[in-house]
């Protein structure tokens, strides 16, 4: 399987991104997710998978997954692996943009988030 056709850029403000291509049903109206390249190698060298995924919650909410097989449900939220929240926290996206995952547009913060606690395997 060959690798996803990732391209990278410099931003706005200054810092090299990479944009990902997206699969998944819900993928159409939004191909790409765009990230931190700092933080794309981070995640690829945690074993998450660059194949990446925009899925849908079922409750009206879009988020960025990946596989790792790490772990004991392998498909993983992108940017809750990025930003590592505690229980009882949520990642708010400050531009409202759910595939823009970089560092300068997400902010933890106090909320109710229902969250799976994802169990390591190894």
């Amino acid at each position: 399987m060959n690798p996803p056709s990732i391209e990278t850029f410099i931003d706005e403000n200054g810092t090299k991104v990479a944009r990902v291509p997206l699969n998944g049903r819900y993928a159409a109206d939004a191909p790409f997710a765009v990230i931190d390249y700092d933080d794309l190698m981070e995640i690829h060298e945690s074993g998450t998978s660059l194949r990446w995924c925009l899925c849908h919650n079922g409750k009206g909410r879009f988020y960025v997954s990946g596989r790792n097989p790490r772990f004991q449900h392998s498909r993983v939220n992108i940017v809750r692996e990025l930003t590592k929240p505690q229980s009882g926290f949520i990642v708010r996206y400050e531009n409202n943009d759910r595939t823009d995952l970089r560092r300068s547009n997400l902010s933890v913060e106090r909320g109710n988030a229902k969250r799976r606690t994802l169990k390591s395997t190894g």
